[in-house]
């Protein structure tokens, strides 16, 4: 299995990311100003083709 890291975690990065964690894949992100943000709430993505929440 591949591993995925993500640099830079904004509205594109953010999304792809998460569609491939959510898809099984094993994604890391790297973040700086949001990290605690996203650590205590993880990362929503709103979409037509399907929203879900990553813890």
């Amino acid at each position: 299995m591949l591993l995925y890291g993500v640099i830079g975690v904004g509205a594109i990065g953010g999304y792809y990311g998460c569609k491939l964690a959510h898809s099984g894949q094993e994604v890391h992100f790297l973040l700086h100003s949001d990290y605690e943000f996203v650590k205590e709430r993880g990362m929503q993505v709103d979409s037509c083709d399907g929203s879900f929440h990553l813890d």
